[in-house]
């Protein structure tokens, strides 16, 4: 005997139809690919009403240019070589965007406007990221800056938003709703010749992660010590700050 709706079940709900079924399907795939969203939305996601959210079109899958290929080689952190052991390389695809045009950006800081306007100048003219030696990550100001004015954040949070990715430390939550991913930092100079470019790979979890908590804090994550070489050993001066601000938030 086919097992079917239960018969309590049956006295109020009923089969959604072929047609909104695929509404559904469309309104699931349209919030799992987006990229991007806007303050408006996001203020409507923090207070339950994601919803609200997906209808206003508050909600981008991000670019819609055609992503660029390029192959990039693992050096191996014992012989310093792209070579395996077995005579086999380690080539793997890496998918860029660039984009174009002006867009907005967000600063967590306590330096002065005018310093931190100066500072951004000369970090963006140089380039910033993994890549900027090869003429990457290069921005430029347009126009000035503008305090910004804070989150529409719920009276009654329930959990948090993570804004950045980061490292959870010990005692932060486990409850909630995340994506994880491999970073492979590098060291931006080296002073020895026994010491590695490369930082031990370090587990992130991704920005926008959620998790159930209350109350919110203001920050999570961990300083992450001993992920590179100094003077040939293991140093504790070199770590990562693995912070998150916690943006409060209804799961429910």
């Amino acid at each position: 005997m086919p097992v079917g709706l239960n018969e309590s079940v049956k006295e109020w709900a009923s089969l959604a139809t072929k047609q909104e079924r695929y509404k559904r399907y469309i309104a699931d795939k349209n919030r799992k690919q987006a990229s991007f969203i806007s303050l408006e939305g996001f203020n409507d996601i923090i207070n339950g009403q994601a919803e609200t959210a997906l209808k206003g079109n508050s909600m981008d899958s991000g670019t819609k240019e055609e992503p660029q290929s390029e192959w990039r080689n693992m050096v191996s952190r014992e012989t310093d070589t792209v070579e395996n052991i077995n005579g086999a390389s380690s080539l793997f695809e890496v998918e860029q965007y660039f984009a174009e045009g002006t867009f907005d950006i967000y600063i967590y800081s306590s330096f002065d406007e005018m310093l931190l306007e100066n500072v951004l100048t000369e970090m963006f003219h140089y380039g910033i990221g993994a890549q900027r030696s090869v003429g990457k990550g290069g921005f430029r100001l347009k126009g000035r800056g503008e305090r910004f004015g804070g989150f529409r954040c719920p009276l009654n949070p329930d959990s948090f938003v993570a804004l950045s990715n980061f490292v959870p430390g010990r005692d932060d939550p486990t409850d909630g709703f995340y994506k994880a991913f491999v970073k492979y930092p590098k060291v931006s100079y080296t002073e020895n010749p026994e010491d590695s470019p490369f930082k031990k790979p370090i587990l992130f979890l991704q920005a926008g992660s959620n998790f159930r908590v209350q109350p919110v804090k203001e920050m999570y994550g961990s300083c992450v010590e001993n992920i590179a070489l100094k003077d040939g050993a293991v140093s504790d001066r070199i770590i990562i700050g693995a912070y998150t601000i916690a943006i409060p938030c209804c799961l429910t």
